[in-house]
């Protein structure tokens, strides 16, 4: 963190989106720390606002490493939202996210939830 492949171009964009799995510096159990220290970074150098963004995969199998249960991600989410340029959160992909089903709630629904 930062990337170093992209050097200051995560600095002079709209939108960051962080992938926090399959990643061992940004894997879930280091999740709100990885997330602050990267949006803190972000903020500190930013040249045009840029928002940060939470990425988690859409169910067990579309990532190797760091999947979230509904209720780890939506305890993730909910530790991070108030930070002043959390731009929101995605997931890796949509088709694993809107079949991914716990308690009658899509990955997506959960994701939405956590947001609000």
């Amino acid at each position: 963190m930062p990337e170093e492949s992209l050097g200051d171009a995560v600095f002079n964009v709209d939108y960051l989106f962080i992938q926090h799995y399959n990643n061992p510096s940004c894997q879930l159990g280091n999740f709100v720390d990885s997330f602050k220290s990267w949006s803190t970074n972000i903020a500190a150098r930013t040249t045009s606002g840029t928002k940060v963004f939470a990425g988690f995969p859409g169910n067990s199998t579309a990532a190797g490493q760091g999947y979230a249960t509904h209720d780890e991600m939506k305890k993730y989410i909910t530790a991070v939202r108030g930070l002043p340029n959390f731009g929101g959160v995605m997931a890796w992909d949509a088709v694993h996210a809107a079949g991914n089903i716990a308690s009658g709630k899509s990955f997506f629904q959960v994701m939405r939830d956590a947001l609000s």
